[in-house]
């Protein structure tokens, strides 16, 4: 929203933004944020145009010890189905075309706003990833991160999110959520430890694989201002399709119960991380940031002793990481600071 108040770029917002020779003023992001599934996570072509679907494992067969004259029952290998939505994040930038023809470089100022809306709509995925579906205490939907104050709530278009998935502790089969004992209705957090993959989670896009990620460029169109006046406006459409695919729950595990007061401990995390089936082969633990602070004083041995033990530093996706255990550590700013307790 232009200058956060409208969905209209105004005479005056623009004036604000050039300069006294007439070049668009530099611009700063002070609404970025790290915010990394996309790029780390591991994507495959949906079976489907709107959902993907596979099987899931639920008993194996055990056998019996074999005993002279007296025969064996059947057994089975219990699978069931298990069907992923795909949904759309979808948005249109509009520009009075008297207004893109005041700027001295209009080319310049339509890939700053594009690049503007892409990064708030890999937010927005962002939140569908973690808290699509999410209902908190007492019905609340008030988890939000910067600007947003409501990003959960359920919606039949939305994916099932991962707070949505793992949110017992007490009735959990899969042992997958562990606590950090935190209390407090709506002031917690959380880290995510996850295994992408086919096997542990996975994001999807429609089967064919065309068009899911569009910048669509419609130039200039007629458009209609609130009393249902016509303009000339410059229109980009955007719209981003993915769904989020957990095989194996076991394969992402969240520690919750994490707030300012029952601050993040290692010894948790330990514990949380050795649920993981397969030991740590493979997993990015993803924390939110003050977590990502605490982990950083852990690692001078301020905290626990000799906790230091616990931290390398490696070289992974071609740069310098802080691992915890020997898996990366991966700050995202989009896991909220006022998530239910889980119990």
């Amino acid at each position: 929203m232009a200058g956060g108040f409208t969905t209209e770029y105004t005479m005056i917002e623009v004036a604000k933004s050039i300069g006294a020779q007439g070049n668009d003023l530099y611009l700063v992001d002070t609404l970025s944020q790290r915010v990394p599934f996309l790029e780390e996570g591991y994507w495959m072509e949906a079976d489907d145009f709107q959902s993907h679907h596979f099987m899931q494992a639920l008993t194996e067969p055990v056998g019996v010890d074999s005993v002279v004259n007296i025969g064996v029952g059947w057994d089975v290998y219990a699978q069931t189905p298990v069907t992923e939505l795909i949904q759309g994040i979808e948005d249109y930038l509009r520009i009075d075309m008297r207004i893109l023809s005041k700027r001295r470089n209009p080319e310049q100022y339509l890939k700053q706003q594009t690049d503007g809306f892409i990064r708030g709509l890999v937010k927005t995925i962002h939140d569908r990833i973690l808290y699509g579906n999410y209902i908190g205490t007492s019905g609340s939907t008030a988890v939000g991160v910067g600007p947003s104050t409501s990003i959960g709530g359920a919606s039949p278009f939305r994916i099932i999110g991962l707070a949505t998935r793992y949110n017992t502790i007490a009735t959990n089969p899969w042992y997958n959520v562990t606590s950090n004992a935190g209390s407090g209705a709506n002031a917690q957090s959380s880290t995510w430890a996850i295994v992408w993959g086919q096997d542990g989670a996975f994001f999807v896009y429609p089967h064919g694989g065309q068009n899911f990620v569009k910048v669509e460029d419609l130039g200039m169109q007629l458009v209609y201002d609130s009393n249902n006046k016509p303009y000339t406006a410059y229109v980009i459409h955007f719209i981003i399709q993915f769904g989020l695919c957990v095989a194996d729950p076991r394969k992402v595990q969240r520690l919750a119960n994490i707030n300012s007061t029952t601050a993040w401990t290692s010894t948790n995390q330990l514990k949380a991380l050795g649920q993981l089936p397969d030991g740590l082969d493979g997993a990015v633990l993803y924390v939110p940031r003050f977590v990502f602070t605490q982990m950083q004083i852990d690692a001078t041995g301020y905290g626990i002793a000799n906790s230091a033990k616990f931290y390398t530093k490696e070289e992974v996706w071609g740069h310098q990481q802080s691992m915890f255990q020997g898996i990366p550590i991966r700050m995202v700013e989009r896991i909220a600071t006022n998530e239910a307790v889980v119990s």
